[in-house]
């Protein structure tokens, strides 16, 4: 009877929809999927106080069913009474561990809402309507993610021991660019007590690196340390081998990253982004036979990673050997037509080549689309387009002409 009621319901068929869920619900009024699924259609009807009151028959015994937070989260944001969810939320469980659960399964529902709303939509073309509507947003937005941090922060309070608040606070944190934030509440979680996952997210943000030289090497320092207890808890695990490889190429300590990367290398020729590490750790070492030779070898493992191709052209550059590098972005670019960075390399292998059409074609299509300028600005100092711009210089219709000269 449920899925015939989702059928008249996907047909635009309310009313019969209805109706096959009250036939089922008379057959079986406890029947948890079918008292969900009258929820949500209640909510579509605004029959919101016959909603609230079925959902919080619902979470009172089925807590810790996500989806029935999911629909919660709708009805809340739909009737406008969003900062009530914390005190609804209160009254579902007694014991501080479920009431921790509670909270948390909200605010990852509610977190997870909020990553879809677009707060510029449909605003009014007047500027006195745009600027109202986007005051109005912006106090509605600030709301959500008081409540979101609400959420989760009741979550940790109701027990400090259940890791996945805090980590689903420092991944809504992360989302919202608060990363110090993020970073605050990892650590003090693991402060509490040790957990493999907490640590190793917190190792991502650390990864991310810093504003400045100075920066950079705390981060990466601090990195470090985080994946050594991790790597005690995982001694074999070589992705964790290569994030340390990472940081310590971070730190410009190379042969320490070296000798990780081989390891990686040997124990597991699959692990992602190892091959090209490598290769990268290698270009920058000026050791680019050598490099050609671990990235060939990468290519037999990772046939689709289109960082390989980048990184192996580079090499074949290096070593004058622009012809391979320019078939390399080819086959770079039949894997990933769009990925700018090879269509820029492209247009300079070319250029190198005397090949100026293909190459103004080319670059052409990365301006174009380089919505934020990047390759804009990194061509007016690239010396790989010198032939292009010297060929461009006396076309002044040219629409590069105009952004060269």
């Amino acid at each position: 009877m449920d899925s015939l009621a989702y059928a008249y319901g996907a047909a635009g068929d309310r009313i019969k929809e209805e109706e096959c869920l009250l036939q089922a619900l008379n057959l079986d009024s406890q029947l948890a999927e079918i008292k969900h699924h009258y929820s949500k259609l209640l909510i579509e009807n605004k029959k919101y106080k016959e909603a609230r009151k079925l959902l919080e028959e619902l979470i009172k015994e089925y807590w810790d069913d996500e989806d029935i937070y999911e629909t919660l989260i709708v009805l809340f944001v739909e009737t406008n009474k969003i900062l009530h969810l914390p005190a609804f939320l209160g009254k579902i469980r007694t014991e501080k561990t479920e009431k921790s659960q509670v909270f948390l399964k909200a605010a990852d529902a509610l977190a997870q809402h909020a990553s879809g709303v677009d707060w510029e939509a449909d605003q009014n073309s007047s500027f006195i309507g745009r600027f109202v509507q986007k005051m109005r947003e912006k106090t509605k937005q600030i709301t959500l993610f008081g409540v979101i941090i609400d959420l989760y922060e009741s979550s940790i309070r109701h027990n400090p021991f259940n890791k996945n608040a805090p980590i689903g606070l420092a991944g809504f944190y992360e989302s919202v660019n608060l990363e110090e934030d993020a970073k605050k509440v990892l650590k003090s979680s693991l402060e509490k007590g040790w957990d493999f996952i907490t640590a190793y997210q917190l190792v991502q943000i650390h990864m991310a690196g810093g504003n400045d030289p100075i920066e950079e090497a705390a981060e990466m320092n601090t990195a470090i340390k985080l994946l050594d207890a991790c790597l005690k808890e995982k001694p074999n695990d070589t992705h964790l081998m290569l994030l340390k490889a990472v940081a310590f190429t971070h730190r410009m300590r190379f042969t320490q990253a070296e000798t990780i990367l081989r390891k990686v290398l040997t124990e597991n020729p699959y692990e992602k982004e190892a091959h090209f590490r490598y290769g990268q750790l290698l270009n920058k070492r000026k050791r680019y036979e050598e490099a050609i030779e671990i990235m060939e070898e990468g290519l037999k493992f990772h046939t689709d990673d289109t960082s390989l191709y980048i990184e192996l052209a580079i090499s074949f550059h290096k070593i004058k050997d622009v012809e391979k590098s320019l078939k390399l972005m080819e086959e770079a670019l039949e894997i990933d037509p769009d990925l700018l960075i090879a269509r820029y390399n492209k247009a300079c292998y070319l250029s190198i080549l005397n090949k100026l059409k293909e190459a103004e074609e080319e670059l052409e299509y990365v301006f174009h689309h380089d919505e934020e300028g990047y390759f804009q600005e990194l061509a007016e100092e690239d010396i790989d387009l010198m032939n292009l711009k010297k060929a461009l210089f006396n076309q002044k219709n040219s629409r590069l002409h105009r952004l060269f000269f």
